[in-house]
């Protein structure tokens, strides 16, 4: 995953939305606020002692993410769209945080009894998920208010996530650096460039990674850092680039639409 100056998920759409949401907050625009959640992937900083299942997810009674208290006492978890964000809530290099897609970071959530999520705390157009909101969007609903402050639900998850092949390639220069520090990883079988989207979702420029055996999130982390390193160099400005690990169905549905461009 990359972001000039920095590695981690980028999460552009969800930062638009976001922004869009801070100058008018409508139905409209937490329509949108909503669906990019849904599609995105989050940093979610750790303790050391915490443990992430294959699912993505933070086992329940394992877990010690970082939280907010409010000032009545309710616990609420940090998550960030990006290593920039990360770094303007914590400036200090150091600590771990999980690669979580927005479904498996609702049902953490739940599942530990969270009262809200924070995105990009300290962040000029951060925004605060409730409860009420975390619940609905776990089980794929949009949560809506209509004029008497009453929820209503909606289907989105039931969406299909899209993938396509890309309507743009890297640089030959970019291409080359990363089949360069790919090869450095002898636990990457294959890497895929393909767009992604949820629904009607902004989609996003994604470098997929299949490994050929189950690594424990600690190296995942290690091999997305060190690549993600090598492309800050090389991308243009405002030009973004997300790297994921692939779970098997994602697999399925990238291999479906694109070949690897790595092993060359």
């Amino acid at each position: 995953m990359e972001l000039p100056g920095s590695s981690g998920p980028t999460n552009p759409g969800l930062l638009e939305a976001m922004r869009l949401m801070s100058l008018e907050d409508d139905q409209g625009s937490r329509a949108r606020f909503y669906r990019e959640l849904l599609n995105g992937t989050f940093l979610v900083p750790l303790a050391d002692e915490s443990r992430v299942r294959a699912d993505g997810t933070l086992a329940k009674g394992q877990v010690n993410f970082v939280m907010a208290r409010s000032e009545e006492g309710y616990l609420y978890m940090l998550v960030f769209t990006d290593m920039r964000a990360v770094r303007k809530w914590r400036p200090l290099a150091g600590g771990r945080t999980a690669i979580m897609p927005g479904p498996a970071m609702f049902k953490t959530a739940i599942e530990n009894g969270i009262e809200g999520i924070v995105v990009n705390q300290r962040h000029h157009t951060g925004a605060t998920v409730t409860r009420a909101e975390i619940e609905a969007l776990a089980e794929g609903l949009m949560p809506t208010r209509d004029a008497g402050s009453a929820r209503e639900m909606q289907k989105i998850a039931e969406k299909p996530i899209v993938v396509r092949p890309p309507s743009r390639w890297p640089s030959i220069t970019l291409a080359d650096r990363l089949k360069t520090d790919l090869r450095r990883f002898p636990d990457v079988a294959e890497a895929y460039l393909f767009e992604i989207a949820r629904g009607d979702g902004v989609p996003h420029l994604t470098i997929g990674l299949r490994f050929n055996r189950m690594l424990d999130e600690l190296r995942v982390g290690t091999i997305v850092e060190t690549i993600g390193a090598g492309m800050k160099q090389l991308l243009l400005e405002r030009e973004y680039i997300d790297l994921l690990p692939l779970d098997d169905e994602l697999l399925r549905e990238v291999q479906a639409a694109v070949p690897p461009f790595y092993p060359a």
